[in-house]
């Protein structure tokens, strides 16, 4: 920078030696005027405005044409009927009105300044909404997206942390209707997971608790007085062959609909053909090859089975199914279109085939009882 104008704005000195120093110093103050708390009103022209009023500021935009020729990026200010045009330096900021936005110049071009500005200990942030001393971010827009670091990068990972001071306190999350509370899941009142309901906002109900200790799940008092059902009807499975719930606790039997109104092509069942399929199929005692699992570090293990169980074998009856051309569904195919694999059974299918065949029997001892009376009558 030479020795007549000043380092960082290039505005001109007054010389010592110099005639009519009011040119210089006039020349400085437009040059101030023009680059001092800077705000344009538009970046994106790309040819001078034919209207601009004395003093007006613009960014010049890129393929500039006209007066602007070559002038990209800068900034140019109409002053005393002519185009000033002055160079960016890295750091300047600049406001610009048709934008309501802030730039900064980076060095190569104007940017964002809230990109280039790191935001440390603010005490409040508000992105299209007001923050307030209770609600210290407030954000409002139709989505909010939080991804994992793939700039610098990070660890490809992406975890939210609510942390509270006491197990006394909460760390949750509410959902809200209106701004009135309709859910809420979190650590709510103590180190348990647990997430409520409310239709008010003002009374709430809890539908189910998580123990941080042992992991058990267990329901609220005021959710185990309702019915927990699926989505829809019949349409949802409890487990899977693959996935089986090792024991089911209840007070009372498993209840199935049986409503006459459910049903079509109503037929008795065999006797005969019932007792046969008694006959065919024998019941078997066996011991589990995995009784259950057992936890282990980084999983569970298999536990081989230790007591011994009564049933039936599903290939054996399906085979004596098969024999008496009986086609019910007391057995199945965890995948259907493949038949070699796992078998499943129904027992309650075979509770009705039982019931027939006692039946045939019951009638078969009555008959006998009664000849045997008859012969010893005569």
């Amino acid at each position: 920078m030479p020795d007549d104008a000043t380092p960082n704005f290039a505005f001109p000195y007054i010389m010592p030696s110099q005639a009519q120093k009011h040119l210089t110093h006039n020349e400085a103050l437009r040059m101030l005027d023009a680059v001092v708390q800077v705000g344009v009103a538009d970046r994106d022209l790309v040819a001078p405005p034919a209207d601009a009023a004395n003093g007006a500021r613009f960014i010049v935009g890129a393929a500039a044409s006209g007066a602007w020729a070559g002038q990209a990026g800068r900034i140019a200010a109409w002053q005393d009927g002519a185009w000033a045009f002055f160079a960016p330096r890295e750091g300047w900021l600049a406001w610009v009105a048709d934008e309501d936005a802030l730039l900064a110049f980076d060095g190569a071009g104007w940017v964002p300044a809230l990109g280039k500005v790191p935001i440390q200990n603010a005490p409040l942030l508000g992105v299209n909404a007001a923050a307030d001393a209770v609600n210290r971010f407030a954000l409002k827009s139709d989505a909010a997206l939080f991804s994992h670091d793939d700039v610098r990068p990070g660890s490809g990972d992406m975890r939210v942390k609510l942390n509270k001071a006491a197990a006394a306190g909460t760390a949750s999350f509410l959902f809200q209707t209106g701004y009135s509370g309709r859910a809420e899941f979190g650590t709510v009142g103590d180190d348990r997971f647990a997430l409520k309901v409310s239709a008010d906002g003002a009374t709430w109900r809890e539908a189910l608790r998580v123990d941080n200790a042992t992991g058990g799940l267990s329901l609220a008092a005021e959710a185990r007085t309702a019915a927990i059902r699926p989505a829809a009807d019949n349409t949802s499975a409890l487990g899977g062959s693959g996935a089986r719930w090792s024991q089911i606790w209840s007070a009372n039997g498993v209840i199935q609909t049986s409503d006459r109104r459910d049903k079509t092509e109503i037929e008795a069942l065999d006797p005969e053909l019932a007792a046969r399929l008694v006959d065919a199929v024998e019941a078997v005692t066996f011991r589990w090859i995995e009784g259950g699992r057992d936890a282990a570090e980084g999983g569970t293990v298999a536990r081989p089975g230790r007591r011994r169980h009564a049933g039936f074998i599903a290939q054996d009856l399906r085979a004596a199914l098969d024999r008496q051309g009986l086609d019910v569904a007391a057995w199945g195919l965890d995948d259907p279109a493949d038949p070699t694999s796992r078998h499943w059974l129904r027992p309650d299918q075979l509770v009705a085939l039982l019931w027939a065949a006692l039946r045939e029997t019951r009638q078969r001892v009555e008959a006998l009882e009664a000849a045997a009376q008859a012969a010893s009558s005569a």
